[in-house]
């Protein structure tokens, strides 16, 4: 049956409602993959404020959801920039929630064609995940 964009009452409800919009993303159903992301990014704010980092995850997945050549377009890049600023603010440049943010924010870029924001963006998302600390794995 077709998902309801009506009940979303409890965190597992959202995220999966997340992961079937970036699945509707996939099959190029972008109306209705923006419809249910945009559901989930008003029910976090409604419920967190837009400056938690649940709506700005939101923020961040509608922006890559949001087709490129539809009317939409710029806002796709605004929701990029509230996450990629939102995040910075909650756990600094290095925070992974920021790189990850900063990737797909040059991803949106991408796909408009907007290159020369796109690949510094993607380089600095890049550089910050190489100098994150971690694990390291020896190579033979």
């Amino acid at each position: 049956g077709r998902w309801k964009l009506s009940g979303f009452d409890n965190t597992p409800t959202l995220e999966s409602g997340a992961l079937y919009a970036t699945v509707l993303r996939d099959m190029a159903k972008f109306d209705d993959a923006e419809a249910v992301a945009k559901k989930c990014l008003d029910t976090h704010i409604k419920w967190h404020g837009k400056d938690d980092a649940s709506a700005l995850a939101g923020a961040q997945l509608l922006a890559t959801i949001i087709d490129p050549n539809s009317n939409n377009s710029k806002q796709a890049v605004i929701l990029g920039k509230r996450a990629v600023n939102g995040f910075t603010k909650l756990g600094g440049d290095s925070d992974l929630r920021t790189l990850k943010a900063k990737f797909d924010l040059a991803g949106v870029y991408a796909a408009r064609e907007r290159y020369a924001e796109a690949e510094p963006l993607s380089q600095e998302a890049l550089d910050g995940f190489e100098a994150a600390p971690g694990p390291t794995h020896k190579t033979t």
